[in-house]
């Protein structure tokens, strides 16, 4: 049984992780009980791979009081820096990994799993200097 987030407008929340295709990267969404989409809380910007797979763009229309609930929860840190992209502003934010991991640890092992993958992948070798070099991690 899954277990609840939080509780937000009346309704227990339920923590989705998963990658995005294009690169791998952390997915972050809520849902409600019965699995259907409440909210996204991340948005994939393949524009920016130099922040790394431990940090998150978060969603410019989620509310801020839903933001700082998942701060309370520390599955978000802090800001590292905001981005503004395509006429929109995005916080770039630090996730807390063994919170992912306690609050739903089969999606968190398959996330891991195939962002993993996915940079063996896309890992380039540089046969001249015999460096591995991969563009989406940075």
């Amino acid at each position: 049984m899954k277990k609840p987030l939080l509780r937000y407008n009346d309704k227990n929340l339920y923590l989705v992780i998963a990658n995005y295709i294009s690169n791998g990267r952390l997915y972050l969404g809520l849902e409600d009980r019965d699995g259907n989409l409440y909210s996204d809380i991340t948005v994939n910007l393949v524009a920016f791979p130099e922040y790394g797979k431990n940090n998150i763009f978060i969603c410019d229309d989620l509310p801020k009081d839903l933001v700082n609930k998942l701060r309370d929860k520390s599955i978000i840190e802090e800001t590292i820096d905001t981005i503004y992209y395509d006429y929109n502003k995005y916080d770039v934010v630090a996730v807390n990994e063994s919170k992912l991991k306690k609050y739903n640890s089969k999606s968190y092992n398959r996330y891991k799993k195939y962002y993993e993958d996915f940079l063996k992948k896309n890992t380039e070798v540089n046969l001249e200097e015999g460096e591995k070099t991969n563009e989406f991690e940075k």
